[in-house]
């Protein structure tokens, strides 16, 4: 993709779906950008995989620059590649989430999570302790910053997504949840 080795990558991946198209990372993204200073700006990128016509169109638009867009992929192995190419998991949903797999598998890797509330809220609870829910677009511009910026908050908020992935969403934390459950309803039997 021509991204520099030291270049900082925002970016998510979501289904080709208009009806989830939320318009508050990319309009954010374009915010930060304009405030980075030049030398900062070759080396900060906003990649999306999937997505839909309308991220391409508001890029266009906004006329952003570093952004990249891959076409939508079903393939496992090549969503964990591209959570593991980049660097803060940039997540916008018009409707929200329930419980976000594209979130959970951002925090498997440790990386940071910025979102915005929406209708549905499951998802800022997910990122609770490790990520940051932005309640406007100045606010969203303002944790994309930052993340750029601040490299101890960068990394403390991704020790602590790797760690809230492995205490509440890993298989053995979700058998343990279950263990937990069947053993309460059996001393409630007894």
């Amino acid at each position: 993709l021509n991204i520099p080795e030291e270049a900082l990558v925002f970016g998510m991946h979501q289904g080709n779906r208009t009806d989830i198209f939320s318009r508050v990372p990319l309009e954010s993204y374009a915010q930060f950008r304009k405030k980075l200073p030049d030398k900062d700006s070759e080396n900060v990128f906003y990649v999306l995989l999937g997505g839909t016509h309308l991220h391409r169109e508001q890029a266009t638009r906004l006329n952003i620059k570093n952004v990249i867009f891959l076409d939508f992929n079903t393939n496992v192995s090549y969503i964990h590649d591209f959570i593991s190419s980049i660097d803060v998991f940039s997540h916008g949903r018009a409707d929200g989430e329930v419980c976000s797999a594209a979130i959970i598998e951002a925090l498997s890797q440790g990386k940071p999570v910025i979102t915005h509330p929406a209708e549905n809220n499951g998802h800022l609870e997910q990122i609770d302790g490790c990520g940051v829910v932005a309640d406007s677009m100045e606010g969203y511009a303002n944790a994309l910053k930052d993340l750029c910026y601040n490299h101890e908050l960068r990394h403390q908020l991704s020790a602590r997504a790797k760690n809230k992935y492995t205490t509440a969403y890993s298989l053995d934390a979700c058998v343990k949840s279950y263990i937990n459950i069947y053993k309460k309803l059996y001393d409630n039997l007894s």
